[in-house]
């Protein structure tokens, strides 16, 4: 089953549960927001089909296009350098986070 992380009316990104979940569980790791990481958490348990940034604060909002702009890569050659396909898929949403750069 395809997962999404909506981050703008115009974005929104769509991987398998597995990739989905190592996005998920970066965030939860990464971000200070307690409500944040929570909801996260939540989502992840009970098997929620996406996530959408549009609603969050739009602080948290900025740490996360951030952490996905700038910490996500390193993480995503790290956990997956000898899977090329994977690793490009995931850096999509790196991709995205900067041409929304806020």
């Amino acid at each position: 089953m395809a997962m999404t992380i909506f981050v703008t009316d115009e974005y929104a990104w769509t991987a398998s549960f597995g990739l989905f979940e190592w996005v998920v569980e970066f965030l939860i790791e990464h971000v200070a927001d307690q409500d944040a990481k929570a909801e996260f958490v939540t989502v992840l348990r009970d098997h929620h089909g996406s996530i959408d940034l549009r609603i969050v604060p739009a602080e948290t909002r900025r740490e996360i296009l951030r952490l996905l702009r700038e910490d996500l890569v390193p993480a995503i050659v790290s956990r997956f350098e000898s899977d090329p396909l994977t690793r490009g898929h995931l850096e999509t949403l790196t991709l995205i986070a900067r041409d929304i750069e806020e």
